[in-house]
């Protein structure tokens, strides 16, 4: 019956969960669907296997933003004019922005379940960016921030310092809104569509789209998530995270790219900076013992 439901305002059909304009999670298809997200949530993270291991490749982005025609014509860059013909506009709010930094890694990463452990072994890094605009301490800043890795599984979610609630965590009917807005095929998978905002706008939670996979894992196949206004981040206006999986018989369901994009802005009606984190993960392998000598190397 899941997928005969859209709910919500100005959506069709016969679900009483918004009767009068009141939402409800009773008889809400959204939130039995939801329950089975959560209630399949340890049996679809990578935590489940003894051994994991894969290669990943990050690439971390330094913008400068809201790029002016003023900014564009001061005197400094007249011999770097060629730098405007890479000026793009930014998927999350819209602004121009002009790549400044760059920095790309390619490891190993290595993950045992008892005793817990995890290395990472880097095997290639290359970095490049007008050095002039930043010193290096200022690039560490941002990379700090935007260096963090999220896992939509967990109940809660660090971001920026802060504890943000995830919108599959054991307490996610009760924190959040969930609405059913389409059913659709995506690589062969067929999954339903649901929206989700913060029932309370002053929790620290999120506000997006959930792609579920409608099979017997209730698998979480696409999330596209940003923070609400409410979450009064220093110096940080705007994060949308980005995350899909894949599914195989061996590998069940895996991420394989993970994107967070953050829009600093430093000063009021001012350029700023804009980060973008994009890891993509090859090459898995699980219930695969690594050799004792992996575990032995230093941190």
């Amino acid at each position: 019956t899941i997928t005969s439901f859209w709910c919500g305002s100005g959506f069709r059909g016969s679900c009483h969960c918004c009767e009068k304009g009141r939402y409800k999670n009773k008889e809400n298809p959204a939130v039995t669907l939801i329950k089975k997200v959560v209630a399949h949530r340890e049996s679809n993270r990578k935590e489940g296997f003894d051994h994991y291991q894969f290669d990943k490749y990050e690439k971390l982005q330094l913008d400068l933003n809201n790029i002016t025609e003023k900014f564009m014509s001061r005197g400094v860059f007249k011999k770097f004019g060629f730098m405007w013909e890479y000026v793009d506009t930014s998927e999350v709010n819209g602004k121009p922005y002009l790549p400044l930094y760059l920095t790309e890694t390619k490891s190993q990463i290595y993950m045992r379940k008892s005793p817990k452990t995890e290395k990472e072994i880097t095997y290639g890094l290359k970095t490049v960016g007008f050095e002039d605009f930043m010193d290096e301490q200022g690039i560490d800043y941002f990379m700090e921030k935007i260096y963090q890795d999220i896992d939509i599984y967990d109940n809660t979610i660090l971001l920026m310092e802060k504890q943000f609630k995830s919108p599959i965590s054991d307490i996610a009917p009760i924190s959040y809104k969930y609405f059913i807005l389409d059913t659709m095929e995506m690589s062969g998978t067929q999954v339903v569509k649901l929206a989700f905002q913060p029932r309370n706008p002053a929790d620290l939670a999120f506000r997006g789209d959930l792609w579920i996979a409608l099979d017997s894992s209730y698998a979480v196949k696409k999330v596209k998530m940003n923070i609400t206004r409410s979450a009064n981040i220093n110096f940080v206006s705007a994060v949308q995270i980005l995350q899909e999986f894949d599914f195989s018989d061996e590998l069940k369901w895996h991420i394989v790219k993970d994107q967070m994009t953050i829009d600093y802005n430093l000063l009021t009606n001012s350029m700023g900076m804009y980060g973008k984190k994009t890891v993509t993960y090859e090459d898995i392998k699980v219930n695969e013992p690594a050799p004792d000598s992996i575990w032995a190397m230093p941190e």
